[in-house]
């Protein structure tokens, strides 16, 4: 399974190889510290005498300005030998690659969470920057819980306030609580008043 995502927040295409990539990078686009997201980097390093090189599934920035060089991988598929290479190029390339290098497994994320991230990159596509700032405005004046479908009625444009709320989620200004799935319904957590 070969494709593209739109990432509406950093405004570019984010390739994938497989089905587990498709979903770990949508939950990476959507997230709030993830800062860039790199495919297809290539590690060159040496094992047993013979040079070698590794293509990361992906390099993210996050927030803080580290990097992790990302293999992903479903649990059954994560070798010693892929374990191996990983530890060699992390001791080989040090930090000019990466900071870490990691594997990210199907565990690294539930079926909430990539049904919310579809939601969130979904609604960043509509672009609303008009939207966005009233909803702004308004979490500036609401509780610590605030439910999409108040933010609605506060604007009284359709779904137009919520997408917008939704979409603002990857600003980390608003947050969903682990394990919930983004609804009419959903509280979310204003981090705007924190």
């Amino acid at each position: 399974m070969v494709g593209t995502w739109q990432d509406p927040f950093r405004r570019r295409e984010v390739w994938y190889d497989s089905g587990l990539e498709a979903k770990l990078l949508l939950v990476l686009i959507a997230a709030p510290d993830v800062i860039e997201i790199r495919e297809q980097q290539r590690a060159n390093f040496v094992l047993g005498g013979r040079k070698r090189h590794h293509f990361f599934d992906c390099v993210v920035r996050w927030s803080d300005k580290s990097r992790s060089a990302c293999a992903i991988k479903y649990e059954k598929d994560v070798t010693a030998e892929l374990e191996a290479d990983l530890a060699a190029i992390a001791d080989q390339r040090g930090d000019a690659f990466a900071d870490d290098v990691r594997i990210l497994t199907e565990k690294y994320t539930d079926v909430a969470g990539i049904k919310n991230a579809a939601r969130i990159v979904q609604c960043g596509l509509d672009y609303d920057v008009e939207a966005q700032e009233f909803v702004l405005t308004e979490l500036a004046r609401l509780d610590e819980r605030v439910c999409l479908r108040s933010l609605d009625r506060l604007g009284g444009d359709g779904v137009r306030a919520s997408r917008a709320a939704i979409a603002l989620i990857q600003r980390g200004v608003l947050a969903v609580r682990p394990g919930d799935v983004i609804g009419r319904d959903t509280l979310l957590c204003n981090r705007f008043t924190s």
